[in-house]
């Protein structure tokens, strides 16, 4: 994400601040004079390795109340799988019913 976009956040920074939970930090920050419901991408706030375990955290219960949710209500809807998977490719062509060769491997915009 500090990459992505410069360590500034994502995209619009109040749709930002409410999706990764830094509404207080957005609101103590004076942005609230903005355009809050505005699809203008202006990354306002800061985003640097100091909010590292917050983004981890947030990623983490994402993850967790996505796999709830298909747990009450359709495991069969869902696949998970590591990218360190090396069936991960067999594994989702078996999910969706197509055959996937053994040695097939793609990673579009590899870092170097």
């Amino acid at each position: 994400m500090q990459r992505h976009s410069n360590e500034k956040t994502l995209g619009n920074t109040h749709r930002h601040a409410i999706i990764y939970q830094r509404l207080s930090e957005f609101y103590e920050s004076g942005l609230n004079e903005t355009n809050l419901y505005s699809s203008k991408i202006d990354n306002l706030l800061p985003l640097d390795e100091t909010h590292r375990k917050h983004y981890t955290i947030i990623y983490n219960l994402r993850n967790r109340e996505v796999k709830t949710f298909f747990d009450l209500f359709g495991k069969d809807r869902l696949i998970n799988v590591r990218l360190e998977d090396e069936d991960k490719w067999q594994r989702i062509g078996a999910f969706f019913n197509i055959k996937v060769a053994k040695d097939y491997e793609v990673h579009a915009n590899k870092s170097k």
